[in-house]
């Protein structure tokens, strides 16, 4: 395992970046690809290239990254617009909330 993290890790992280364009969300996706990874090694069935296998998991993740983040997005507007509803905008109480 060791070896696929020194061979990939530097073009998934890249990869990874260019759908997230933040370096810490993309470091933790790729180090979750390859704990999964690690955590289902006895039940995976890799057929063809690993790295193509890697790249198609990290951009995977990336999406569904980037899907929780925007329905947590539309939670938070439509919670500060109920709210604006009943009370004046807080917005130190909504990074409160994040």
């Amino acid at each position: 395992m060791a070896w696929f993290f020194k061979t990939y890790s530097e073009q998934l992280f890249y990869c990874a970046l260019g759908f997230v364009r933040d370096k810490a969300v993309a470091e933790d996706l790729v180090q979750e690809v390859f704990v999964r990874l690690w955590e289902g090694r006895e039940k995976l069935k890799v057929e063809g290239a690993v790295g193509g296998y890697l790249h198609q998991s990290v951009a995977n993740a990336c999406r569904n990254y980037l899907r929780d983040l925007e329905v947590r997005r539309a939670h938070e507007r439509r919670y500060c617009e109920e709210q604006a509803e009943y009370e004046p905008f807080d917005e130190e109480r909504l990074e409160r909330l994040r």
